[in-house]
């Protein structure tokens, strides 16, 4: 109650002006998401002849503004923002969140993405099987240690059993960059009309553990994946298993999984997603050479800015 006493307060030296007869659009902002990356498009679609645009980055000047908005562009709802004369929101993110309000239209930019991150898979599947991270390490020591990376044709992807762990749209993606390389696709998810996606579809997440190469995660985080992959987990997959998480850092006990790289449990990682971000250059996970770390780079929706854009756009232009 007090915290929504200060953002009245503190919103009031904010001072909007309103048009009448305009509907009016409110747009969040970030160093991508920029007044001027989003102008061009406003301006082709004609959004500017119809609506009031407010661009903000601050969440008081947001709160002042909300409550008239008919429109509304974020990266994650305030719950102390008034939702109500809202008629269509749209989150940066890929996660939906559920609003109870009948004439709010919900859209996401979930699946924008997805290409970009089934490549991610795939490269990062081929630089653990080839053991690209000890590669590049030799070539910035100077080192040419040919022997140690000669059996290339042992570790080709070709004919590898891949696991994916959620067969939403990023899954779907996935399957497709990996059947395409021959290899056989076996998977799990909780919506068991996504069966046909698959070579083999399991209900029990552990069989698609212990009968993976390898195993990627690709899940909606929600209720009950909370480190869903553990110790007991990670002991089911194959000795020489390798696992990548695209999902979010939250699926994954990472201590956990610091004890299976370093104690021959699983051959190895990549993560894309942790738990905190960014990670601390202090944290044990570093200390991993079977662990390839990456910072949020597969499906950022920063690096997707003009595509989320003009999706919103779109959207506005069919719905008012």
């Amino acid at each position: 109650m007090i915290k929504k006493k200060l953002y009245s307060i503190i919103s009031k030296r904010y001072k909007p002006k309103f048009t009448e007869g305009r509907k009016n659009l409110l747009i969040e902002t970030n160093s991508y998401f920029s007044k001027t990356r989003w102008e061009p498009y406003l301006k082709d679609n004609h959004i500017l002849d119809k609506f009031n645009v407010f661009y903000s980055s601050g969440r008081f000047e947001i709160y002042r503004i909300i409550g008239n908005a008919d429109a509304y562009f974020t990266f994650g709802l305030n719950p102390y923002f008034d939702l109500s004369s809202l008629k269509l929101i749209y989150f940066a993110t890929s996660d939906e969140l559920k609003i109870e309000k009948e004439d709010l239209k919900i859209y996401s930019s979930k699946g924008i993405s997805r290409n970009a991150i089934a490549e991610y898979c795939l490269g990062m599947s081929l630089c653990l099987l080839y053991g690209f991270k000890n590669i590049f390490r030799s070539g910035v020591n100077h080192e040419w240690r040919q022997p140690n990376f000669t059996k290339f044709s042992e570790n080709s992807i070709s004919g590898k059993v891949i696991g994916i762990i959620g067969l939403g749209n990023n899954g779907k993606s996935i399957c497709n960059i990996f059947r395409k390389n021959n290899c056989k696709i076996i998977g799990t998810d909780s919506d068991k009309s996504k069966r046909p996606l698959v070579d083999e579809f399991y209900d029990d997440i552990g069989d698609v553990l212990s009968k993976s190469d390898i195993i990627i995660l690709s899940m909606n985080a929600g209720e009950g994946t909370k480190e869903i992959i553990n110790l007991t987990r990670l002991s089911r997959m194959k000795k020489e298993g390798l696992l990548i998480n695209v999902s979010r850092g939250s699926v994954i006990n990472e201590n956990d999984l610091y004890k299976a790289l370093n104690h021959g449990i699983i051959a190895g990682a990549a993560l894309d997603v942790l738990q905190n971000e960014p990670l601390s250059p202090h944290n044990k996970l570093w200390k991993s050479d079977n662990l390839i770390i990456t910072p949020h780079i597969a499906g950022n929706i920063n690096m997707f800015a003009d595509e989320i854009i003009a999706d919103f756009t779109e959207k506005l232009k069919t719905d008012f």
